[in-house]
């Protein structure tokens, strides 16, 4: 069965001489991984399309539930380039390509993902490396919306009365009372400040313009960044796992 679809190079890993196995977030396919014969031997077109983030089309070829799907074509539709040459931007971008390849299931549609994805390129792409921890964050937080994984942080859950505190192993801000029920169950709680909840609900709801014109501290930064980190593990990925954000330095997310 030959397959064509558009689909974003999240990453490639060597095998054998000149092989590699390329991982792509597909418009029709969702998450996949694919063969790729001796790309890095030919040093072809082919081989720089299967670069990271590299928007491309791509043919594949293989048998529908079976192993790996093999690339037998791949055209740039836009290479990403000034992304790969930036490494602020390529640092700030690993806790986004690590979410989505850990959350996502293999070939299943996720054409909102893709989208999502393909914008938040678009802007780091045009922006200056200042601006892409605060865009890959709105990834972050629209892609754990998408697939019903988002933190509440609106008020206590209990009780509806405001609070601070985030409880990790419920999802959820819980008061001092509501959240004495659960000193048992091991549950770590992070203090939530009035701009974290502030700045994490801009990147929820609004558009990706407004968002590049926000200021935030880097304490703000910080304390949403820790609270994502808490919470993926938690909740979407299987804990024990490597941190999301364990390659970051904290200056590395501080906006001016």
């Amino acid at each position: 069965m030959l397959t064509r679809t558009r689909a974003i190079v999240l990453k490639n890993l060597a095998t054998g001489e000149a092989d590699l196995i390329v991982t792509y977030l597909t418009e029709e396919l969702g998450l996949i991984r694919a063969f790729a014969k001796s790309p890095r031997k030919t040093g072809s077109r082919f081989g720089s399309s299967l670069e990271p983030f590299s928007f491309v089309r791509i043919s594949l070829f293989g048998k529908e539930g079976t192993g790996l799907l093999r690339i037998t074509g791949s055209d740039i539709i836009e290479p990403f380039q000034e992304i790969r040459e930036d490494l602020k931007k390529v640092f700030s971008l690993a806790p986004v390509i690590n979410l989505t390849e850990r959350l996502l299931p293999e070939r299943e549609p996720e054409k909102k993902s893709f989208s999502l994805l393909l914008l938040t390129l678009r802007h780091i792409r045009d922006s200056g490396p200042e601006a892409s921890v605060i865009l890959c964050l709105y990834y972050m937080v629209r892609f754990l919306d998408l697939h019903g994984f988002s933190p509440k942080l609106d008020h206590c859950t209990g009780c509806s009365r405001d609070t601070a505190t985030y409880q990790i192993s419920q999802g959820s801000l819980y008061c001092a009372e509501c959240a004495s029920q659960y000193k048992n169950e091991g549950s770590v709680s992070i203090r939530i400040s009035e701009g974290t909840k502030r700045l994490y609900y801009a990147l929820l709801k609004w558009n990706i313009k407004s968002i590049l014109r926000i200021k935030v501290s880097p304490a703000i930064l910080d304390e949403l960044i820790q609270l994502l980190e808490g919470h993926i593990r938690y909740h979407v990925i299987q804990r024990g796992s490597p941190p999301l954000f364990h390659l970051q330095q904290p200056q590395a997310f501080h906006q001016g």
